[in-house]
């Protein structure tokens, strides 16, 4: 499948040139690695599955309006994960867009919902950064682990602004990624110049037994008074709070490093940490 990805500068103009070249360079390396990954790899999921994040999420996505004419959820970051078909057949919804720079997953895509009747999907290659996707025409965005795959601040910037770019008013991103106190630092940081806000919850992951992901869910500052208080649980408050104090999450493990990406999951009962 060709890579159908509009290249385009972060001020939304066309690259030309020597930046152009220089920028699908960098993505067509990057694709390349992801494809590499996942034609080794038969698994579908990691950090999470739906079942795990659906009692927080849920509520969040009972409060975003219906606009007409939307895109009711778009996976910027797919990989082969069934997270956006679930999240759209437990609440209802009728079209999903999956999106991903690597073409290998886009083929298993299209490939496994051909026969879905009644949802409408649309599964393309693409560039996180700069989507295929209209303004503000998206009402829930999904990232599970794509920002953590950014190679650089520029292009986490970036993924945050295209996908704020695309969400409509009183939309939501949920955005899984690994724990990390920098990932706190940089919402608090990045996410108000694009007038948004989060809640973040700590969840447990069903990568490793005591593992935990970030699970930020990510609104337009204005709607948050149609959103769910935000109530976080006693280990949520428990390293949100040490993250605050010491900055570190894990007690003796203050250079916490991620585990191995593809480590996927299987559902697993919640472990405390």
């Amino acid at each position: 499948m060709a890579n159908n990805t509009l290249l385009v500068s972060l001020n939304g103009d066309k690259l030309e040139g020597v930046a152009a070249a220089g920028q699908a360079e960098g993505l067509a390396a990057y694709s390349k690695k992801w494809d590499s990954m996942h034609t080794a790899r038969s698994d579908r999921e990691w950090h999470i599955t739906w079942g795990m994040l659906a009692p927080l999420a849920g509520p969040y996505l009972r409060a975003v309006p219906l606009i007409t004419g939307s895109t009711d959820c778009t996976d910027v970051g797919c990989g082969v994960s069934d997270l956006g078909f679930e999240l759209c057949r437990a609440h209802g919804l009728s079209t999903l867009w999956l999106l991903d720079a690597s073409s290998v997953c886009i083929d298993q895509l299209q490939a496994r919902y051909a026969a879905v009747a009644d949802l409408s999907i649309t599964a393309r290659v693409a560039d996180c950064r700069a989507t295929p996707c209209e303004p503000a025409s998206v009402r829930v965005v999904l990232d599970k682990g794509t920002l953590d795959a950014m190679e650089s601040d520029a292009d986490m910037h970036a993924m945050l602004a295209e996908m704020a770019r695309i969400l409509t008013p009183g939309g939501l991103i949920i955005s899984v990624s690994f724990p990390a106190v920098k990932r706190l630092a940089f919402l608090d940081a990045a996410l108000p110049p694009l007038a948004l806000t989060h809640h973040t919850y700590v969840i447990a992951s069903g990568d490793m037994s005591a593992a935990v992901v970030f699970l930020s869910l990510i609104f337009c500052a204005p709607a948050a008074g149609i959103m769910p208080p935000y109530t976080p649980d006693e280990r949520t408050r428990r390293m949100l709070g040490r993250a605050a104090a010491c900055g570190s999450l894990y007690e003796d493990e203050p250079d916490f490093q991620p585990p191995d990406p593809f480590s996927f999951v299987e559902e697993t009962p919640d472990a405390d940490v």
